[in-house]
C-alpha cells in the first residue's frame, strides 16, 4: 500500500514500554523521542558547554510518559530529576537509548563532542 501523505501524519507511529525502576518502587512508562526533539538533545550534547550533570535527567525527562504518551516532566523539572538515584536514572537512560536505537557509536559521537 502506498501512503498519502495524511496516512505518513494520523500515523501513531512511536512506541512505548514499561521500565521497572526498583530504586523508585515501582515502573515507568517511556516511548520513543520524535524526530524534533531526538535531534534537540543530540544538538544539545554536542554544544561546547554541556552540562553532564543533567544530561541523564535531560533524556530521561523526554522519554518518560503517561500511560497516553504525554511527557510528564518539564524543563523546569530537570534539576529535581537529576537529584534523583543515579542508579534509577541509568537505568531508564539505557531502556531509552535501547527503544530509540541510540547506538553505541551514536553515544561515542556524542560523548567525543
Amino acid at each position: 500500500m502506498l501512503l498519502s501523505k495524511n496516512d505518513i501524519l494520523k500515523a501513531r507511529d512511536f512506541k512505548m514500554r514499561e521500565v521497572e525502576v526498583p530504586q523508585w518502587g515501582g515502573s515507568v512508562m517511556i516511548k520513543t523521542l520524535s524526530s524534533k526533539d531526538k535531534g534537540a538533545f543530540e544538538q544539545k550534547t554536542t554544544a561546547d558547554k554541556l552540562d553532564l550533570s543533567t544530561i541523564m535527567a535531560e533524556y530521561c525527562a523526554l522519554i518518560i510518559c503517561d500511560e497516553d504518551g504525554k511527557q510528564l516532566f518539564t524543563r523546569e523539572d530537570v534539576e529535581k530529576l537529576a537529584d534523583k538515584s543515579a542508579a534509577a536514572l541509568e537505568l531508564v537512560f539505557n531502556e531509552g537509548r535501547d527503544l530509540n536505537t541510540f547506538t553505541e557509536k551514536d553515544l561515542e559521537a556524542l560523548a567525543g563532542n
